[in-house]
């Protein structure tokens, strides 16, 4: 039989291994002293735990040591240690950790800015199936599409990703991919695919989508659906959605025309 779900008595159990040295108890306690989860948050026992963890070669404790440098907790600010982490933990094979190289060699944090480099570590994220990787990995390929002049096969590659993340729930994956398919960007165009992803993105909650879907509907002259996305953007504090809201109830008085149903 299963055993209530408690924080405390799971950090009970892995200070227990931890003392005795295991690594992975040790990266997992470090990570509920970062959040407070079962014990009262301390970052420097997080970074502690993580560094007798990360000491015994643990790939993900080196990560996390990484973006606790990187985001100075518990230790002082230092972009150049969180590089130094993250490439370790990259090497290792763990995937948070490429896709944090990458993301410092885009900056230029800590390393040298190298776009190429950048790339090529988000990629091999990607490729492990890390869905914020292949996110960030297709928000890279969009952006280089846009300033070149042959953009097809860059934002080919961006929509493929997107649909790789998206599949796997990444929110701002669907939101984009909605927009791909609006767009006919890397994708044949498509508005029932692009309000299909963009409705995914709105029931997890995402406003852009939220605004985008109610524009859509109202395009299609379905007020009412038009209007219910809107107010669901507008109740989360988007900018954009009271004038889109003003929009549709103008137009829903003064048009004439059905709702029609959204094609290929």
């Amino acid at each position: 039989r299963g055993v209530p779900q408690s924080d405390i008595e799971a950090a009970h159990w892995y200070r227990k291994a931890a003392d005795q040295g295991n690594a992975g108890a040790q990266l997992n306690l470090g990570a509920m002293f970062e959040k407070g989860r079962g014990v009262e948050q301390n970052y420097k026992e997080a970074v502690s735990l993580f560094n007798k963890s990360a000491e015994q070669g643990n790939a993900g404790a080196r990560a996390n040591l990484g973006l606790m440098y990187e985001k100075g907790r518990g230790v002082p600010q230092s972009d150049k240690e969180a590089a130094f982490y993250m490439r370790q933990a990259a090497d290792d094979g763990d995937a948070r950790g490429q896709l944090n190289l990458g993301v410092m060699y885009a900056k230029g944090r800590g390393v040298g800015k190298n776009k190429r480099t950048a790339e090529a570590w988000v990629r091999k994220a990607a490729e492990q199936g890390y869905a914020h990787a292949q996110y960030t990995l297709a928000v890279m390929y969009s952006s280089e599409g846009a300033n070149e002049d042959d953009k097809d096969p860059w934002f080919e590659e961006a929509a493929r990703w997107y649909l790789k993340a998206a599949d796997q729930g990444h929110v701002g994956a669907q939101a984009n991919l909605a927009l791909s398919y609006e767009k006919g960007q890397g994708v044949v165009q498509s508005d029932k695919e692009a309000a299909k992803w963009m409705r995914r993105a709105a029931d997890a909650g995402d406003a852009r989508s939220q605004l985008n879907l109610g524009l859509m509907y109202a395009n299609y002259k379905n007020y009412a659906t038009a209007l219910l996305w809107a107010r669901k953007a507008a109740d989360q504090g988007n900018t954009k959605a009271p004038g889109l809201i003003q929009m549709i109830e103008v137009d829903s008085v003064y048009s004439s025309h059905t709702p029609t149903e959204m094609g290929t």
